[in-house]
């Protein structure tokens, strides 16, 4: 029998919460949109390692986007023994997350939000838009 997937943990911080729908927003600016990344990212590291002795935290920040590498990035990270692991993400689905839990039942998953399922194309729905050419300004 398969053992129970960790929990997930939704950071429902009312700054977040508000920052994440600011993101949201079609009319958000490149500038603004990357600033308010910044500024949940520092809040969500916050709720993260609450409970965390100082001396014991090391916070990495991949932007990766496809789901294998960061399933095999988990991997990478578990090879070096940490005491624990725990992976936070803007915003996930459940298709995100039982292929995340399914790989790693161990590892608990915060978010922003959990938003309603993916679409043909692999992008979360509502979601953030394509937040790659949000980050870079390129559409």
């Amino acid at each position: 029998m398969p053992a129970a997937a960790a929990a997930v943990h939704v950071l429902d911080h009312p700054l977040i919460q508000h920052k994440l729908t600011l993101m949201r927003r079609r009319e958000t600016s490149t500038t603004n949109f990357r600033r308010l990344l910044n500024e949940i990212g520092a809040l969500m590291a916050y709720e993260v390692t609450r409970d965390a002795p100082m001396h014991e935290i090391e916070i990495t920040t991949p932007l990766e986007t496809m789901r294998s590498r960061l399933i095999d990035g988990k991997k990478l990270v578990k090879e070096t023994r940490p005491r624990s692991i725990r992976i936070v993400c803007l915003v996930a689905c459940p298709e995100g997350i039982a292929t995340f839990q399914d790989a790693h039942p161990d590892v608990p998953v915060y978010t922003a939000a959990i938003d309603r399922q993916l679409d043909s194309h692999g992008y979360i729905l509502p979601g953030l838009g394509d937040a790659g050419d949000r980050i870079f300004g390129t559409k």
